[in-house]
This record gives structure tokens, sequence and C-alpha cells, in this order.
């Protein structure tokens, strides 16, 4: 994420997850508090550290360009300036599938023995996600040993002049000095917000740097065109780093090349090849561990980014380059990106029998028809059975259905993320039976944990704009009634009628028969629901998409229990 936290969204943005783990260990807020030493801290334990980074939410106020250029004055205070140019660095920068690219990168890196670090944000369950060593999380000594050496010499700074900084400055540095430290082989860096003026450019000289798709996200941020977000993107490229991109729209691409030309003799962007180019030596397909047909581009990417990595720090299994040259993929690349785990995109996570969830975190309008295409894939391959057939374990699953549980950020426009979403289920021929909104656990706007229920003013203008887009839709009858609005709390109890999802008996005006959306104020209500749900019906194979968030796709993982 980009230094400049003034804006109040992109403080949102970038502190929302945190939220998630602070709320069930929410110590003493050190919210505008002077810095601590530590000494003054209650104690040094993870805990600890929670609380303490909860008070770096929103504190930077600074203009972007000033609040980068101290970048350079922190890595000095963090004793690093000397180490950080000897770090190998592969930094990712893009709208869509930079995650997933850096995830395919140090897969590869690790099945050739390396000893890899991965900084990514935002974290779905555990701030620690975002400093992953060897494929985990940073384990919690090893992240406490680099929390409070850094935390002291953020006080040292703070007493020197510099402006306290905000989360993602922090933990940027935080991964910066761990990963010297712990002497990785290579560190994969995950741009935050933009890549010009993102703290993770302080690199000086990755071996390698890769954009993937661009598309309109943050655009009040990067700007209103893709000449302005490319031109953002491409603010990592270095002299002497090659550079790589996927295919991109026209006027993304223009800009993107405009911007390596200014870079002087020498500098060269690279649209790596197709994936359709590759094959294993002996036919066999390649199946990717993070499943979607729009994750292809970024395996393709992460083959080139790996490529030029091993060039400099090989040696190179023999014959590599002859096959790579030859459109061969070599066992040890198919074998990473066949491993590559990246909780929360493209992930399925089964529950009960008769329950399984489908989570991706799409979150802009093209990610979403990647999502919808993901979805007809994945959920077509338990295909419906006809009445009294059997399918695996001796369950007898007559049909299925298909449910949405759905949350986006708001203040947006439902529009660029639902509508293109109900469009491309359309375009799929995927029928969503009932559709689900919630909302997160936090308050994305005041940043307060919210105590008790929490209003669902913004998921009832969700369900509305669904439910219009359902009556428009070809084959549906357009209601003459309003039909009251359904909404299920956690004190609920369940009780199931009618054959719909709803948890209460639902009285609804001018309308028989089950509902299409409901609101919900909790995801514990949800699962309840459609636990109950596959428990009572078990002829029915539940397939429910979570998406729109990374966010609420984190939050079902927790529910779920799901260790990342």
């Amino acid at each position: 994420m980009l230094c400049k936290l003034k804006e109040s969204s992109l403080a949102a943005i970038a502190s929302y997850a945190l939220f998630k783990t602070l709320a069930r260990w929410r110590a003493a807020s050190t919210l505008r508090q002077p810095m601590s030493t530590g000494r003054e801290t209650k104690g040094r334990d993870y805990q600890a550290a929670l609380s303490a980074l909860g008070g770096l939410i929103g504190e930077s106020k600074m203009d972007r360009d000033r609040s980068f250029g101290e970048m350079r004055t922190w890595i000095k205070v963090f004793e690093i300036e000397e180490k950080l140019p000897h770090l190998s660095i592969i930094h990712v920068a893009g709208t869509k599938g930079k995650g997933s690219t850096c995830a395919f990168t140090d897969s590869i890196l690790r099945t050739h023995g390396r000893r890899v670090g991965f900084f990514s944000s935002p974290h779905l369950v555990d701030i620690r996600e975002r400093f992953r060593l060897n494929g985990r999380p940073m384990p919690e000594e090893v992240f406490l040993k680099h929390f409070w050496w850094c935390w002291d010499k953020t006080q040292v700074g703070v007493q020197q002049g510099l402006e306290r900084p905000g989360l993602f400055k922090f933990v940027t540095l935080l991964a910066l000095r761990a990963f010297i430290s712990e002497g990785v082989d290579v560190a994969v860096m995950e741009v935050g917000i933009g890549g010009r003026l993102d703290c993770t450019n302080v690199v000086p000289q990755p071996v390698a740097c890769g954009v993937t798709a661009l598309g309109y996200d943050h655009v009040n941020i990067l700007g209103n065109t893709l000449t302005e977000i490319a031109r953002e993107k491409a603010g990592i490229f270095k002299q002497g780093s090659p550079a790589f991109t996927v295919p991109q729209e026209t006027e993304a691409m223009a800009s993107l090349k405009q911007c390596a030309a200014k870079m002087g003799p020498g500098f060269e962007l690279s649209t790596v090849a197709p994936w359709s180019t590759f094959q294993r030596a002996d036919h066999t397909p390649v199946r990717l561990g993070i499943r979607g047909e729009h994750q292809l581009q970024n395996a393709s990417l992460a083959v080139q980014l790996f490529r030029v990595w091993n060039a400099h720090y090989g040696p190179a299994t023999p014959g590599d380059e002859d096959l790579l040259n030859q459109g061969v993929l070599p066992e040890l690349y198919a074998r990473g990106l066949e491993k590559t785990v990246w909780p929360g995109r493209t992930q399925v996570v089964p529950d009960e029998p008769g329950l399984q969830f489908f989570l991706d975190g799409a979150h802009t309008q093209e990610s979403m028809a990647a999502c919808a295409r993901w979805f007809s894939e994945a959920s077509g391959e338990l295909p419906d059975v006809g009445a009294g057939k059997v399918v695996a374990g001796g369950t007898s699953r007559r049909r299925t259905e298909r449910v949405l549980l759905f949350n986006m950020m708001d203040k947006r426009d439902p529009g660029t993320l639902l509508g293109s979403l109900h469009r491309s289920f359309a375009a799929e021929g995927v029928h969503i039976d009932r559709a689900i909104f919630v909302p997160g656990r936090s308050h994305t706007a005041g940043m307060h944990k919210i105590n008790g229920t929490q209003t669902v003013q913004w998921q009832e203008e969700l369900r509305e704009y669904w439910d219009n887009l359902q009556s428009k839709a070809p084959g549906k009858v357009n209601p003459q009634h309003k039909r009251k609005l359904c909404h299920v709390t956690e004190r609920t109890n369940a009780h199931l009628t009618g054959g719909t999802l709803c948890a209460v008996t639902c009285k609804e005006q001018g309308e028989a028969g089950p509902r299409s959306s409901e609101v919900h104020t909790s995801l514990e209500s949800v699962l309840q629901t459609l636990r109950h749900r596959a428990a009572a019906r078990p002829d029915l194979q539940l397939q429910v998409l979570v998406t729109g968030s990374l966010y609420l796709v984190g939050d079902m993982l927790q529910e779920l229990k799901y260790q990342v």
C-alpha cells in the first residue's frame, strides 16, 4: 500500500484486515499516544504487538511524495541502508493477480530449494501472513523478535524528528529488516497500491520486475484512466532490472511502453509468452495450484520472473533453458506451480457433508468476471446428478443449490462489482439460487470495532440492487409488490421451512415461495443457516461463492477455522 494515508479511503484499505485479528486480542489502544520504547508496553507478547500495531493505523498525514521520501530516511534508522542493495528481490505490481503471481514465483523458488521471504498484503486472518518464510507465515517467536526491534527503532526515528509511520510503512520496513536478518536467498515483494510511490519501491535494484493485468481500482489515488494507472505501476521499473508484463489493454500497454522508453538505453519491457506455448515433456497437463483461467497468464509471468532470477543466482538445472526455449516446462517449474497455495483466491474449502465454500477475494470489475468463470468451472466439477443417483461416499445428492455470499466496501457503485458479477453469471450460464449479503466484522469507514448488532443499511442496498438485476433478467417476472426485507440475526433460532435458506419464516408481500435474497447481520448467522440447510436436505449439494472483498473472504476463513 502507498505511504500516503491522508485519504480516508486508503486508511480503510490499509487497516481493515488488521482489525479482524485485533478483535480477538484488543488490549488498551495506543492510538494517539506517544511512541512506546517497549518498557512502557505491558509485556512484549503477541497481543501487545497487535495492540501496538493498532496505534499505527491512520498515523501518517503527509502527502505521498514527502511520505515516500521519508522511507529513505527510515531505512537508515532501521540500519538496512547498506544491506538492502544486497538483498535479492523480485518486485511485482499490478491491479489483478499480483499476489497470485508472487505466490507462484515463491513456490517455484522453493521447489528449487531456495529459502524465500514473501511480503504481501493484506492478510486474511493473521498479520504474520504478510511475512512468509519458506511458504509459511512467519513463526510467532521470529515475528516478535523482529517486531520489537523495529518498534524500538521507530521510537528513535520519532525522536529524530521523523513522523510516526503509518501501518503499511512500518510493516514494509519490518519485512525488509526481517528478510535481511533471516538470510533469505530471495525476497518476493508484492506492491501494495500503485508502484511509483508505494513503500515497497524503496528497493534499489530488483533482479526482475513484473506487472500483472491492469484495470480500474483505487482511481481516487492512482488516476481515472488506464494511462495514469499504468504510469503509477511502471514506477517500479529500474534501469538494469529486466521488466515483464502480461498482455494488457491497448491504452495500458502504450503507457507502460512509454514509461519503459524513458528509462534510457538498454532497458526493455517484455511481454511474457502465452501459457499455451508451454507444455510438459510428457505432454501431461499442469494443474495450477491456484485455479481459474485468468491464473494462466500469472503463471506464465511467474515462470519468466524465476527464469531471470535463476540466470543470475543459478546454477540453473542443466538443460532447463533449452527446454524453455522449446516451449517445454521443466519438471521443477511445473511442480512448483502445482503446489502453489494462495488462500482466499479461487479456493475451495469443504465444510460439512453437502456444503462447500468457493472463496475468491475478487474486488474489481474485471476480476468479478474472472471469478464467475472460475466458479462456473469449479462448481461444474461436481455436476448435478439425477434423482436416486449415488455420488462419492454413498450420499445421494439429487441437485446442486448455488448461493452467493457477498459484500463490498461501501460508498462504491454496486454496479461496478455486483452488476459485473451478475452479467458474468449470465454469460457463463450460472444460476444463483440465493444471494446473502452480510457486513464485515469491523466498520470500514470509522475503523472502530462495532459492539453489538451491526448496521446492515449498505447490505440492504446491495440486496435491493441484486433483486432489481434478478427481476430484469431474461425469464424473470418483475414482482408487483416489493418483498419484505428479511433480516436474520445471530440471535434467531434457525427454523428451516418451505425449502428456503432463510433462518426465519418470511412473510413476503404480494409474493409466495422462498426468497432469493437475504441480509444477515453476522457471518456466524450465515454459517449456522447454511449448515442447518445442508443437514436438513441431504439431497442437496450447497455450493457457496464468497466474493466481493478479500476481507469478507478472510472473515469466512476465520469462521471456518481454516489455518492459513
